[in-house]
């Protein structure tokens, strides 16, 4: 099983668990290297936006060379923005891309691949501009979980 992280999973964590969040990023860390868990380079793009100074940006950006998977490729990108336009954010700047398009391709890229893949992401509640992670999800038939239970599966919560 390949889990991929989106930026609210990721900003989730020091929401979520304050205390433990710098030794649930560091156990994180074994996780990403070993290929477990991956998010794609919009996500860090994203996080560099959202928490610059944070710790979950430093992170993700110190993590990005040992991923396994970066990303789909664009053709997969521009697949998923065709077979789910709901996905794109139509308000958001074109300088400011949402990763959620790039976080579903690259867990559709995965599927494609290894056969077993779950998104990890609160990106549950329904928002006026677009499709949230978990509708998409959905709509594409990718499992999907939220942060508390994905945390306690690799026992880091």
């Amino acid at each position: 099983m390949i889990y991929v992280l989106d930026v609210s999973a990721i900003l989730g964590i020091p929401l979520e668990y304050p205390r433990r969040a710098a030794a649930i990023f560091t156990d994180l860390t074994d996780h990403v290297r070993g290929g477990r868990v991956c998010y794609c380079d919009e996500v860090t793009k994203e996080l560099s936006r959202l928490a610059r100074d944070e710790h979950a940006y430093d992170w993700a950006k110190s993590n990005a060379g040992t991923r396994r998977h970066h990303g789909a490729d664009y053709s997969k990108v521009e697949w998923v923005t065709v077979a789910c336009p709901e996905l794109v954010d139509v308000t958001a700047s074109h300088t400011v891309e949402p990763s959620a398009v790039y976080v579903m391709a690259q867990a559709i890229d995965i599927t494609e691949r290894s056969g077993e893949v779950t998104v990890v992401s609160e990106d549950v509640h329904p928002k006026p501009t677009r499709l949230t992670i978990h509708a998409a999800c959905e709509h594409f038939g990718v499992p999907s979980v939220r942060l508390s239970p994905f945390l306690s599966g690799l026992g880091l919560a």
